[in-house]
């Protein structure tokens, strides 16, 4: 695992229309939604400037149901989601020893899964660039915004870009972008 830093070309998605969406319908379209009550209150202003605000139906694991089905505590955590759609919930107990528990794709499907109706920024983001593992990068934004926030959107001004490609004979846009439209400094690790 490492860090992945990307410039994404984000905008505001007009063409939504309905009040509310599913979490697939709004994958389908090619767009990214991200719960409000997720995002820190100072970064909001990062996404209002290029989301839309719509109601999502999310799925998320019942884990209250699975910590009382499975006899585990209240630090029980998903740790890991496994590519066959099952997933192994880690507890620990007081003396530090780890319990894993498996549960399959089809019990999740029958007995864990909450709907749960979101107000979510919603929007659509474009890959410009990106780098594997290349600290420079990441330290040339910390410089600029501060410490990054893994997952978060940091809008770039066309000065900015401006300075990044000088300073790594890079070449994102530098043109200010339209209403609605914006680039983003965004790190995965």
């Amino acid at each position: 695992m490492g860090l992945d830093s990307y410039i994404f070309k984000t905008s505001r998605p007009e063409h939504l229309c309905k009040e509310q969406y599913t979490a697939k319908e709004i994958e389908s379209l090619g767009l990214t939604a991200i719960p409000v009550h997720s995002v820190e209150p100072e970064k909001e202003s990062n996404l209002r400037s290029f989301a839309k605000i719509c109601m999502i139906e999310n799925l998320y694991y019942d884990m209250e149901k699975i910590r009382i089905d499975y006899s585990l505590s209240e630090n029980a955590y998903i740790g890991a989601i496994l590519g066959n759609g099952s997933i192994e919930v880690t507890d620990c107990d007081s003396d530090g020893k780890s319990r894993r528990v498996s549960i399959s794709k089809e019990e999740i499907k029958d007995k864990y899964i909450l709907h749960q109706l979101d107000k979510c920024y919603v929007f659509r983001r474009e890959r410009i660039q990106m780098w594997y593992k290349n600290y420079h990068i990441s330290d040339f934004f910390t410089e600029i915004f501060g410490p990054i926030e893994n997952t978060t959107y940091y809008p770039i001004s066309a000065e900015v870009a401006v300075k990044f490609n000088q300073c790594f004979a890079e070449s994102i846009p530098t043109q200010p972008m339209p209403e609605g439209t914006c680039l983003c400094y965004y790190e995965w690790y």
